[in-house]
């Protein structure tokens, strides 16, 4: 296609690493750290007394005779009262805790992975984007220029074919080299849409 699609103005630096903090993938952590959390509040919990109540209602069957048996009811109270937490509520507890702490750690790393991507794709997306602007205003108006004065110099009979072939690869090879760096920073502004979490 000649025609190139119109990514529009990216926006500034400044937006892009606030938007990092919304990346789904930093959502994900965050949901595993408060997941953890919940953990942590679970494990202290085990150090508070359990009650547990029970009644229980039974309807017996005559015997076998024919004579007739009582129903009873019974009631049972059960405290777990945790005395010794030493041997396994300060156990879980602590595991909860560093599952919560490597659940930050991970989140952490992924936020410090996605920044250092997004500073070397705009690293890459600046540096593109002034070869681009240099190919545009110079390098490629130079090439088209040489292969028209090259084509002129020819009809006039001053230089032969073969200079002329040579202009016209080297307009062609300059013409190749812009597209594929608008490609690439296509690419680079792909990328850095991405780790923004930003659409278009």
């Amino acid at each position: 296609s000649e025609s190139f699609p119109d990514f529009g103005k990216l926006p500034a630096r400044a937006e892009l690493e606030a938007a990092i903090t919304s990346h789904p993938s930093l959502q994900a952590e965050d949901i595993a750290v408060e997941a953890g959390q919940l953990g942590v509040d679970i494990a202290r919990q085990n150090y508070k007394p359990g009650w547990m109540l029970d009644v229980t209602y039974g309807n017996r069957a005559d015997t076998k005779s024919g004579r007739s048996r009582d129903d009873f009811l019974s009631a049972m109270v059960i405290m777990d009262i945790p005395l010794f937490t030493g041997k396994r509520q300060d156990r879980v507890l602590a595991t909860r805790q560093q599952e919560v702490e490597a659940a930050r750690l991970r989140r952490d790393d992924s936020y410090l992975r996605l920044k250092r991507q997004l500073d070397a794709d705009y690293a890459e997306w600046l540096r593109l984007d002034e070869r681009l602007q240099l190919y545009q205003s110079t390098i490629f108006p130079e090439a088209i220029q040489n292969a028209e004065t090259s084509l002129t110099a020819y009809q006039s009979g001053v230089t032969d074919f073969t200079g002329v072939m040579r202009a016209r690869i080297t307009e062609l090879d300059v013409k190749l080299q812009k597209l594929r760096i608008r490609v690439d920073k296509a690419k680079a502004e792909a990328r850095l849409l991405y780790i923004a979490n930003k659409s278009r």
